[in-house]
């Protein structure tokens, strides 16, 4: 029988490996960590109808600051992969929007990632495969009720 900690270390070791993988995927073109959310909570939001997210939605879904989301937009419009334009409901207010470089990105990162569980899927077989994102569902609903972030992935 597998100790405890060595059983924790080996998933440690485990969710690292894969982690890397993701990260490598999706920093492949200079975009840092913070921006990479800010297009994922946009991409999410868009799949799901919404065209457009304004900024204090954008910091409230990545629970972080409005001060430290201001500079990630800023960084994104300059590389071309948001746009801002004004509210149609309320004039006074702004809006972010992937742009067509920016969802082609987004589309490029999916794709890589799907690949990559596919190849997992292929290695574990159908029913493990099926168990493992069972198991990570339930990792998923405990790391909530802790208090966890929203995903990124």
């Amino acid at each position: 029988m597998e100790s405890q900690s060595s059983l924790i270390d080996r998933m440690v070791r485990d969710f690292s490996t894969l982690h890397r993988r993701i990260v490598q995927i999706n920093h492949a073109d200079s975009i840092r960590h913070g921006e990479f959310g800010v297009l994922v909570c946009l991409s999410l939001h868009e799949r799901k109808g919404t065209k457009a997210m304004r900024p204090s939605a954008i910091s409230e879904y990545m629970q972080l600051k409005q001060p430290t989301i201001t500079p990630i937009l800023q960084s994104l419009e300059e590389k071309g992969l948001i746009e801002r334009h004004v509210c149609e409901e309320d004039r006074r207010a702004i809006e972010i929007s992937l742009t067509e470089t920016g969802r082609i990105r987004m589309n490029e990162r999916r794709e890589k990632i799907t690949q990559l569980f596919i190849e997992i899927q292929e290695e574990l077989g159908e029913e493990d495969f099926e168990q493992l994102a069972q198991l990570m569902d339930r990792v998923y609903e405990f790391n909530k009720r802790q208090g966890g972030k929203n995903p990124s992935v």
